[in-house]
């Protein structure tokens, strides 16, 4: 197993330099692809296809034995609106589906700069209305659109990785302590999203998240998100903060290589077991 050190080596010194210095966003995508397709573990007993649900494209999984009646699991992936898809994540979603016993389907939402705000989230309400699925997950904006969900279906449990929940915060963060998303890669990021930070369809936090489903938030203790997640754990009626130690943004994809991350998967499955 890589240990959590190597983790923050490789996010602070690889993953960091990538994100500041390839500026055209298309071109960090094909980075962000490669580099999951290097680097992600595959896991037997899952069954991965391709689909399309309201016209979106994604990746379904179905872990054997699972039958077809069974709870669905939405997941949204992250990379800030404008790189990541069902790829860059699939082998996590499939780890989350068979240990909870769930299928699942991930959409490959439209993404900035090509396709900006409101886009993702247009994509993100059509899926989930046409799926209804009995929960939904998102790492970092994918946590945002699930938060947005969340508002406009009814869900039994919602499981929120580091979720980018406040974007009207984006210019005053502190992020000295941030191992892996740097300023300059945020600051690409709202240039091409061209988002109304205010409208809390961009940033849930500013919404009304009342009748939100029991929530489970990770998010780890250095990370420039983890305000988000604090906040969101506050106005969230029935949340679990889970806060992990130095762990850098979107450590759970490194699942089936280091023992931080395969605990936080088993945290993700057995939440979501334990309200589907």
């Amino acid at each position: 197993m890589i240990p959590d050190s190597l983790i923050r080596l490789r996010a602070k010194y690889v993953q960091r330099a990538g994100l500041a210095f390839i500026a055209p966003q298309p071109l960090l995508r094909k980075v962000f692809e490669l580099e999951a397709r290097l680097t992600t573990k595959p896991v037997k007993g899952v069954q991965i296809s391709e689909t399309a649900i309201a016209g979106v494209s994604g990746l379904r999984f179905a872990p054997d034995g699972v039958p077809e009646d069974a709870p669905k699991l939405l997941y949204f992936h992250g990379g800030g609106f404008t790189i990541g898809s069902p790829n860059t994540h699939k082998w996590m979603i499939a780890r989350i589906a068979k240990a909870a016993g769930v299928n699942a389907f991930a959409p490959d939402y439209r993404k900035a700069p090509e396709h900006p705000y409101p886009a993702a989230q247009e994509d993100a309400l059509a899926v989930a209305k046409a799926y209804q699925p009995d929960a939904v997950s998102g790492d970092s904006a994918g946590g945002n659109l699930s938060l947005y969900a969340s508002t406009q279906v009814p869900l039994k449990a919602m499981a929120l990785l580091s979720p980018f929940a406040d974007q009207t915060r984006l210019h005053s963060a502190d992020f000295s302590n941030e191992h892996l998303i740097p300023v300059a890669w945020v600051r690409r990021v709202k240039a091409a999203l061209k988002a109304d930070a205010e409208d809390p369809k961009a940033s849930p936090l500013l919404g009304d998240l009342s009748m939100a489903p029991p929530t489970l938030i990770q998010v780890g203790s250095q990370e420039v998100l983890r305000h988000d997640a604090e906040e969101l754990a506050r106005v969230i009626p029935d949340a679990t903060l889970s806060i992990y130690d130095r762990m850098p943004h979107d450590w759970q994809l490194n699942a089936g290589w280091n023992a931080t991350a395969d605990r936080a998967v088993a945290e993700i499955s057995t939440f979501l077991k334990a309200h589907l």
